[in-house]
C-alpha cells in the first residue's frame, strides 16, 4: 500500500510518501555449488515463491534475471518459500539465507518501510536427457555421443551419473 501524507504549513504544501516494508532478492545457478552467487551464475528465471506472514500468504515469481520483490508489506515476521516444483528439474539447493539449504528461510522481522534484499536462493542443476546426467555446462551434454566429451568436462568438480 502506498500512502501519501501531504501537510500544509505556513501556505506550502509538504508530501511524504511511504511504500511499506519489502522483501526480496535472487534464485540463482550455483554452477560450483559454494554457495555464492560468483560471476556469471545467472538468476532462474520462472521460479515461484510463496511470502508468509501468519495465515496471509501473497505469490510472487523470479523475473528473466532471476530476482523477486515481494512489497508494499507492513511491519511484522515473514518467511520465504521456493516452489521446488516450479525449479528445473534435476536442481538441488546449495544457499539459502538461514543455511538450512532447504529452500526456506524463516522468520525474517521487517520493520516498517524496511527493504530487506539478501533472501537469496542458490541452486546446482543437473541436466538429464537420453539416461545421461551431467551438470549444466558451457555446453549441453545430452547425446550419448557426447558422454567422453561431458566426463572431461566434469572430471574435476562433479560426479558423472549414466
Amino acid at each position: 500500500m502506498v500512502v501519501i501524507t501531504v501537510v500544509m504549513i505556513g501556505g506550502m504544501c509538504f508530501a511524504q510518501s511511504t511504500f511499506g516494508a519489502a522483501i526480496g532478492n535472487t534464485v540463482w545457478h550455483d554452477r560450483n555449488a559454494n554457495g555464492v552467487q560468483d560471476a556469471g551464475e545467472e538468476g532462474i528465471p520462472g521460479v515461484k515463491l510463496k511470502l508468509y506472514n501468519g495465515d496471509k500468504v501473497k505469490k510472487d515469481k523470479t523475473n528473466a534475471q532471476g530476482r523477486y520483490k515481494f512489497k508494499n508489506l507492513d511491519a511484522g515476521h515473514y518467511t520465504v518459500v521456493v516452489a521446488q516444483e516450479t525449479l528445473p528439474k534435476g536442481c538441488y539447493a546449495t544457499y539459502d539465507r538461514d543455511g538450512n539449504k532447504d529452500g526456506w528461510y524463516k522468520e525474517k522481522y521487517l520493520k516498517k518501510d524496511q527493504y530487506y534484499r539478501h533472501i537469496d536462493f542458490g541452486y546446482r542443476c543437473v541436466d538429464c536427457c537420453d539416461g545421461v546426467c551431467c551438470v549444466v555446462v558451457a555446453i549441453p551434454c545430452c547425446r550419448h555421443t557426447q558422454i567422453k566429451q561431458c566426463a572431461q568436462l566434469l572430471q574435476n568438480t562433479s560426479s558423472f551419473v549414466i
